[in-house]
């Protein structure tokens, strides 16, 4: 399935519920070309967050099916439900390196996200810079 105007590659945000009562975030970005979904572990809603930065854990691709599902996890691994859903009305998936553009429930959100030797990957959220006309 190829992107267009009207059908752009997917993000959403699952809330993941431990059976421990114990949480975290899972970030999928849909792959379009690999028909996966790329994932990260994260502690904050990026979305929800005045952070400028965050981290993130790489996760194993995941189905498709995860940009709709929302229930238990197989396997007693807890409960997952959904936070936001966002269209990425630009987005570059390298293996160091991603880049997305996000059309968020609140707005444009723009992202970039590069990989650490610690495996580790921090987010940003660039800032334009101010133009002060005199």
């Amino acid at each position: 399935m190829n992107q267009t105007p009207d059908n752009p590659p997917r993000s959403v945000l699952l809330r993941h519920t431990l059976p421990d009562g114990t949480g975290h975030f899972d970030w999928f970005l849909e792959d379009r070309p690999a028909q996966v979904l790329r994932s990260f572990r994260l502690a904050i809603d990026p979305l929800a967050s005045d952070a400028l930065a965050f981290e993130a854990s790489p996760a194993s691709d995941h189905r498709l099916a995860y940009l709709d599902f929302e229930g238990e996890v197989s396997g007693g691994r807890g409960h997952v439900s959904r936070v936001w859903r966002a269209d990425m009305r630009s987005c570059f998936l390298g293996k160091h390196f991603v880049r997305v553009l996000l059309h968020a429930p609140d707005g444009l959100v723009r992202l970039h996200g590069r990989s650490l030797r610690s495996g580790l990957w921090v987010f940003r959220r660039p800032q334009r810079p101010q133009i002060h006309i005199a």
